[in-house]
């Protein structure tokens, strides 16, 4: 069950029963998404979600579309809309995107999709008050960025604007940005002992990202 095909099958298994249970549908999911979380986390690129949209219709799904679309309908559900379930740390839901995050995190290759799929699962788990878990999933998201050195594509990238940097570039620093960001916004008061950043490098000059908004250019 530990191989990849297996691992990438009960992952897109996974993704159609539960939008199959919320009577719901990728299209609306991801719609949601970008309406709402996307306007202040910037971090999905809304055509390369498209392009892997299409590979999981033709049932060619990549185990990094399959999980960020597991993270969304997570974050973007009202929990009104969930399984009856004591509280929201015991959902279904959660536990099963967070059980494919962790596994996919563990067995696989690390990717930019993972990171993007950690964020969203983290932001859901500050809001529903499981705090301890939201500090502990972006400490998994920043160590995949180090291992994949995007603190390095940062740094080398700080002085140019995402119109001259290719597709790749521009998915890492926005990814970066996201994260750091969410990292400091779960500190912020009222939280009395705030935790150490887990990620040291210092935030992008805004210059950067103004004008040239993540939908448009990617």
């Amino acid at each position: 069950m530990l191989r990849p095909q297996w691992m990438h099958f009960t992952l897109w298994s996974c993704v159609l029963r539960f939008l199959s249970d919320n009577h719901t549908t990728i299209e609306r999911t991801t719609q949601k998404y970008f309406a709402t979380v996307h306007m202040w986390l910037p971090i999905i690129s809304q055509s390369r979600l498209q392009r892997a949209n299409q590979k999981f219709d033709d049932l060619e799904p990549s185990p990094g579309f399959s999980l960020r679309i597991l993270a969304m309908h997570l974050l973007i559900t009202s929990l009104s809309e969930y399984p009856t379930t004591p509280n929201s740390e015991e959902s279904q839901w959660y536990r099963a995107c967070k059980h494919h995050f962790g596994q996919h995190v563990a067995l696989a290759e690390s990717s930019i999709d993972l990171v993007q799929t950690g964020i969203p699962i983290a932001l859901f788990e500050h809001t529903q008050c499981i705090h301890n878990r939201a500090h502990m999933t972006i400490g998994i998201c920043a160590r995949v960025t180090y291992t994949l050195k995007m603190d390095d594509v940062v740094a080398q990238q700080s002085n140019r604007a995402l119109g001259e940097m290719n597709l790749k570039v521009k998915a890492m620093i926005l990814t970066w940005w996201g994260l750091i960001l969410l990292d400091r916004y779960i500190n912020l008061p009222p939280m009395e002992v705030p935790e150490h950043p887990a990620v040291q490098q210092k935030p992008l000059q805004v210059s950067i990202l103004q004008n040239d908004p993540l939908s448009a250019s990617l």
